[in-house]
């Protein structure tokens, strides 16, 4: 049975730990929405006919009021629709039927009644997807492997479970400070240094003046969106596709996450400064490097902020752990953990994505300094577009309808920011650096 891990028990797994991790957590997840669909068509299939007419009642009633339609078009109007149904054997009328009977006058409910026939087929889960290189997604999306000759039509809806490829996973968000709102724009202060002391002043004479100010700021959510395209055969005829494309698109939606949050770090975090570490240390490890970041976050906040994780290329990390004494006795300095996964109480966290730490560079942070909050979660929204394309030369216009295939649009909003005052929290640098700045002469 899967089981949801703490931040505590996240980041003391490895990488391939962390992979098998998110893999499970989203297999896991992409079942529980597969179920909560089924039991809700289940519903549906017995409900919907009495559900559909309580909403048609409903809006007919909302629009004798607003129009001044008599009881007795009102009357004829549920009757037709009664009939229809019955016509259907009970079972809801297409929507088609709906259609030509509202069409006068009443063609705002529409959209209501259609959404309401609708869920019979369709889920209201919302997703996203980051498309590299954009392929359609339809039954000849499944190849064979080099050399095999086995027909796609023999796995043709059999096969709907797959290895994942290897690739990035996210892990920082755990880290944040998270939140969510129901603000498009937020506004943060920040305290500018005081001008001005308090002084011993003689008796009668002018006290010193002491000025506070602040400035202020704001965060404007931000929008993480991609599409896709899938065909109507793909959907008719693969039924694990939409679980598939669930989890494939809420992963590539939580990469596109974690990247934003390292380039926003990027543009602020600070280079190391050693101050009065400069040529302190006689042959500085890795070790060192690390730990002399983490004291610059101290001395440079006066204190105020502790690092909670600092993130390390995994071949780094090997190295350190590497590291050997003149006699090539391993060493392990006594500010690190005997299983090496905190150096002065920091979490390391080792990380294979080269994009964000390249091999011989560290972030070193508070990463609770960064506020993420939440303004519109994680949507998917499944229609039918328009195409534009060349074909000889000459622009041509197609429809998703002409072509049997959907568009799959996906977006979340969201916060991520940080006080200008709180920048000081993050150093971001390389070994090399670090160590030539505090070796010793």
């Amino acid at each position: 049975m899967f089981k949801y891990k703490t931040e505590q028990e996240l980041v003391a797994l490895t990488p391939a730990e962390r992979d098998t991790y998110a893999a499970e957590k989203r297999t896991h997840e992409s079942d529980l929405l597969n179920k909560a669909i089924e039991a809700a068509n289940e519903t549906l299939k017995t409900e919907l006919t009495k559900a559909q007419k309580e909403e048609v009642e409903n809006q007919l009633k909302a629009m004798k009021a607003l129009t001044g339609v008599t009881k007795a078009e009102y009357d004829a109007l549920v009757e037709s629709i009664d009939q229809l149904k019955e016509s259907n054997g009970g079972n809801a009328a297409p929507t088609e039927n709906f259609m030509a009977v509202l069409e006068k006058g009443l063609a705002d409910l529409l959209p209501k009644v259609k959404a309401a026939a609708a869920k019979a087929g369709d889920t209201p889960w919302e997703l996203s997807i980051e498309v590299k290189a954009p392929v359609n997604i339809a039954t000849t999306a499944i190849g064979n492997a080099s050399g095999q000759t086995i027909p796609v039509s023999y796995v043709y809806q059999q096969v709907n479970s797959y290895a994942l490829d290897v690739r990035n996973q996210e892990f920082i968000i755990n880290f944040l400070d998270n939140g969510t709102t129901d603000k498009a724009a937020l506004p943060y202060m920040d305290k500018l240094p005081t001008q001005g002391t308090m002084a011993i002043t003689a008796e009668g004479a002018l006290k010193p003046l002491i000025s506070v100010s602040f400035e202020l700021r704001y965060s404007t959510a931000f929008k993480i969106a991609g599409r896709s395209k899938l065909s109507e055969e793909a959907l008719d005829d693969l039924p694990g596709i939409m679980s598939i494309i669930r989890g494939e698109l809420m992963y590539e939606h939580d990469i596109a996450e974690q990247t934003a949050i390292f380039a926003k770090v990027a543009t602020f975090a600070p280079a190391f400064v050693a101050g009065n570490m400069a040529a302190s240390t006689t042959s500085p490890t890795n070790y060192d490097a690390i730990r002399a970041a983490i004291y610059a976050v101290k001395i440079a906040s006066k204190g105020k902020y502790l690092p909670n994780a600092v993130l390390v290329d995994s071949s780094d990390v090997y190295r350190m752990g590497a590291t050997k004494d003149l006699n090539l006795n391993y060493v392990l300095p006594p500010f690190v953990l005997p299983d090496g996964t905190r150096i002065s109480g920091v979490q390391i966290v080792e990380t294979n994505n080269t994009d964000v730490v390249p091999a011989g560079t560290f972030i070193v942070g508070d990463w609770r300094r960064l506020r993420r909050r939440v303004y519109k979660g994680f949507t998917v929204r499944i229609g039918q577009g328009i195409n534009t394309g060349l074909v000889d030369g000459s622009v041509t216009v197609q429809s998703d309808f002409e072509s049997n295939m959907y568009t799959m649009l996906g977006e979340s909003r969201l916060h991520l920011w940080i006080y200008e005052n709180e920048k000081v929290a993050f150093v971001k640098s390389t070994f090399a650096a670090v160590k030539t700045a505090i070796a010793a002469a």
